[in-house]
């Protein structure tokens, strides 16, 4: 009896130190994620852009703004040293995409049915909600997109099965790449000069 009720004990403390060493790491993956979610929903990211899809292939700048359900993106040439930036091509996207492009007299709005979705993008911090699987399998699924995240909770993947379309992001200290895909096949490559968190 006495030794029954030594290894009950034993599981007890054993399963009370395993909670105390899981509860902090639960804590910490779900402070890294939620800052991580929150870094998204006002930023601005500077770089250079690649794009070779079908006959449409450019090396330009590229400025992208995301805030409040919003994200504005600028394609655009530069001039001697970097002087009176030419717009190339601007898209708008919330509701609907729009954009604007040198040999289109008026903007191309495209509607979300032609687009792959990524509206779980526009507000991440709603991501939260399912911290638990998140947490848990480093993945999430919503209706036909999967997110994927690193040990680091950061978002690593955005995938649309249905469009065969996928977004991956590359980090060192902070994030340093995105390449999009589609049909398994690199269509643009954008490599980051400057991150800005901030309202914009």
């Amino acid at each position: 009896m006495k030794f029954k009720k030594a290894n009950i004990f034993t599981c007890i403390i054993f399963s009370f130190l395993a909670g105390c060493a899981t509860l902090p790491k639960v804590d910490q993956q779900e402070k890294l994620l939620l800052e991580h979610l929150q870094s998204w929903e006002t930023i601005r990211i500077d770089g250079i852009i690649e794009a070779n899809y079908k006959s449409f292939a450019f090396r330009k700048n590229i400025a992208i703004r995301k805030n409040e359900g919003i994200i504005k993106l600028d394609i655009y040439d530069t001039g001697l040293f970097g002087i009176r930036p030419t717009p190339f091509i601007s898209a708008f996207f919330d509701s609907v995409l729009v954009l604007e492009m040198p040999d289109q007299p008026e903007p191309v709005v495209i509607y979300p049915k032609d687009l792959p979705d990524i509206s779980s993008f526009l507000h991440p911090v709603k991501l939260f909600e399912h911290k638990e699987q998140i947490i848990k399998d480093h993945k999430i699924h919503l209706e036909n997109v999967e997110i994927t995240f690193s040990e680091k909770m950061q978002i690593a993947k955005i995938e649309d099965k249905n469009a065969s379309f996928r977004i991956e992001f590359e980090y060192q200290n902070e994030l340093e790449e995105i390449t999009f895909f589609k049909e398994d096949k690199e269509i643009a490559n954008i490599q980051i000069d400057k991150i800005t968190y901030k309202n914009l």
